[in-house]
């Protein structure tokens, strides 16, 4: 229906330029203003080929009919073609799409400039690339390179002959039809070059797939040296070089005691043999190690300036910090992270932080400093500019053990601090996130910092807080004593609620509804440790719960849910799921230590045990499709009969015959359908 609209909408957009043209120039500027529509439309809307191959076509139809009053408006017709052949291209890359050859023979047979032509046998090199055919892509490519290099070239055509270019070196890089180290001078390089002395708008989304398609290469041919460095054939090569120089020093001593001249000059010549093939399997794998230097380089490089440039590209970053860390004590890629690092738009780092922090410590040697140092000073910048998102994950390791002080740990000093020095890893990053913490006192961000440590500490003596009794039940709910310091904390005016999703902002401004206090009410919620679930108030009006668990390791949880949103990245980035709507569903998960933790509490969910047995672990699905079988209390004896000898295997068949899976009728229930 909406795409029916859109189109209707163009045709009456076309007919007012029909009515209202009073003369040939107007008319063809009144055409351009037409596309010049058509195209920011395209730019601010991600339409699949279904819906958007009718609106192209419509459009064709559109300039087609306007061509028969006036011959000059061509252009837009030949602009309309390749944009219907590229949308066709690209479906065709994802299993969608008919041909796109109907319109690259439409678009030759127009009469247009030679910039134009050359469009068109680029787009019918790209076509015939993504159909797998690179020889004919390489044929078109070859041909158009020699008719552009006889001419002097104007400053659109400099744009396009990069693209040229740009492409050529694509399909020599997937036809492997020559060395790379010629597709990276000659071809991905040259276009870099130039589009990097140009510094024009209108070749920003050239430059930006130039460094995204080189970064990509470079990576790859660093990952190949790499695998081959690891291999079979180098290793042996390396046990080889060691057996030879244990066997040149025993020639070395043979040929100082022989007497013999004869002797001596045969050992001579056996050793000079011997060195010449250690140096050169040697100089065979210092080559490598050169190549792989130069591949890495060059391949973080490209990734930075592609995050510098790009928003399409952000999820470079991953890539590039995976690369960074694994080579932090190189000082090449250290000093090339220094630079470009400050330069990237701190927003990008914030799905990275728990990665960042993780790699914090206060003992380095001479050959860490500088990457400490780029690291503290990125951190630093997304804490300044996102202090919301990235405060919590830095006092969480700062408070990694806060617990054991908070419960006076009853371990003694000697076996304490044999685990200090077991966990001297850890303690140095701990030190490291205090020191940051310490600084980040001193900026303009000093009083929300105190003020997040205040929150922290007191949520994590509530965590390890228990009023006494054995045992709660889930769903029993236990006053929180006066004293506790969380019901204390007035006239919060920094701290948000911090299991409430908070949407990045690149702008790094940011006004969230802060917390105005919490009921001194908590729910257990069952559970081994006694989760509770508190209801927290904020300024704007609202209410509601967090789940606080005490004695439990939250953190791979957190790193779980930052997967998941990576996952919906990917997911946001595929036009057939992105138009199906998938994604996973993702709740907050904040570490407030090593042993505690918020969770953000899901409404309108069920526990599976609630679900399969029911809160009175005698009812739910089991009861309601097999109301013969044992219940869940009688299984749970029959386990404990099981642990006696001989009876495990009798007891455990019991079971399986009298208690039935069940937990697919939940699907069933819910999902009758599989769309």
């Amino acid at each position: 229906m909406l795409t029916q609209l859109q189109i209707l909408s163009e045709v009456e957009a076309a007919a007012s330029c029909l009515n209202s043209r009073n003369s040939e120039n107007e008319f063809v500027g009144l055409v351009s203003e037409l596309e010049r529509t058509w195209t920011s439309r395209d730019q601010v809307s991600s339409v699949c080929h279904t819906y958007m191959e009718p609106i192209i076509t419509a459009r064709s139809s559109i300039v087609r009919a306007l061509m028969s009053s006036h011959k000059g408006v061509c252009e837009v017709l030949h602009s309309t073609l390749l944009k219907k052949s590229i949308l066709t291209r690209n479906s065709q890359m994802l299993g969608n799409g008919s041909g796109c050859e109907v319109a690259l023979v439409s678009a030759v047979k127009l009469d247009v400039p030679l910039c134009l032509k050359w469009k068109t046998r680029l787009e019918e090199a790209e076509v015939a690339k993504s159909q797998g055919d690179n020889h004919h892509a390489m044929q078109v490519l070859d041909v158009l390179l020699e008719d552009m290099q006889k001419v002097d070239l104007n400053d659109e055509q400099e744009v396009l002959l990069c693209q040229v270019i740009h492409s050529y070196g694509c399909v020599l890089m997937d036809s492997l039809a020559k060395p790379p180290r010629v597709v990276i001078t000659e071809y991905f390089n040259r276009a870099v070059d130039i589009l990097e002395a140009r510094q024009e708008s209108g070749c920003q989304n050239v430059l930006e797939n130039s460094y995204h398609k080189l970064s990509v290469y470079a990576d790859k041919l660093y990952r190949d040296v790499r695998q081959y460095l690891e291999s079979d054939i180098i290793q042996s090569k390396r046990e080889n070089i060691a057996r030879s120089r244990k066997e040149i020093e025993k020639l070395e001593n043979l040929s100082v005691k022989a007497q013999d001249l004869t002797e001596k000059k045969d050992l001579i010549r056996k050793l000079s043999i011997l060195q010449k093939n250690v140096d050169i399997d040697k100089n065979v794998l210092a080559d490598l190690k050169k190549e792989q230097e130069e591949f890495l380089f060059l391949a973080l490089q490209n990734y930075l300036k592609c995050l510098l440039v790009s928003h399409d590209y952000d999820l470079h970053l991953y890539r590039t910090v995976a690369l960074w860390t694994e080579n932090l004590e190189n000082a090449n890629i250290n000093k090339l992270m220094n630079t470009y690092g400050i330069k990237i738009k701190s927003h990008k780092f914030v799905p990275l932080l728990y990665q960042l922090v993780a790699r914090l410590t206060c003992v380095a040697d001479e050959k860490k400093q500088l990457f400490l140092k780029t690291l503290l000073n990125i951190l630093e910048r997304i804490c300044l500019e996102h202090p919301h998102h990235s405060l919590p994950v830095v006092m969480a390791l700062a408070n990694a053990h806060a617990d054991d002080d908070i419960l006076k740990d009853s371990r003694s000093s000697s076996s304490r601090k044999k685990l200090q020095q077991a966990q001297g890893v850890e303690e140095g990053r701990v030190q490291a996130a205090k020191l940051l913490i310490n600084k980040l006192k001193k900026t303009e961000l000093g009083s929300h910092v105190a003020e997040l440590e205040k929150i922290s500490l007191a949520y994590l003596v509530l965590a390890n807080w228990s009023d006494g009794a054995d045992k709660h039940n889930a769903g029993d709910k236990v006053r929180i004593p006066g004293n506790q310091p969380l019901m204390n904390i007035k006239n919060i005016q920094y701290t948000s609620a911090l299991t409430r999703p908070l949407v990045l902002q690149p702008s790094g401004h940011y006004d969230p509804p802060v917390i105005s206090s919490w009921e001194n009410q908590c729910m257990f919620v069952g559970g081994v440790n006694a989760p509770k679930r508190l209801t927290v108030k904020t300024s704007d009006g609202l209410s509601q719960f967090e789940l606080l668990k005490g004695r439990d390791d939250i953190r791979q949880d957190a790193v779980m849910q930052q997967v998941f949103g990576i996952v919906n990245e990917l997911l946001c980035k595929n036009p057939d799921t992105r138009e199906r709507a998938l994604s996973v569903r993702t709740y907050k998960v904040l570490p407030l230590s090593q042993k505690s933790g918020l969770i953000q509490w899901c409404n309108n969910t069920q526990a599976f045990g609630e679900y399969l047995i029911g809160c009175d672990k005698k009812s739910g699905a089991h009861k309601l499709y097999y109301p013969d079988d044992y219940n869940a209390q009688k299984c749970r004896q029959l386990m404990t009969h099981a642990r006696l000898p001989k009876t495990e295997s009798l007891e455990g068949e019991d079971i399986l015959n009298n208690f039935h899976a069940v937990f697919r009728n939940f699907f069933f229930e819910n999902y009758p359908s599989t769309s």
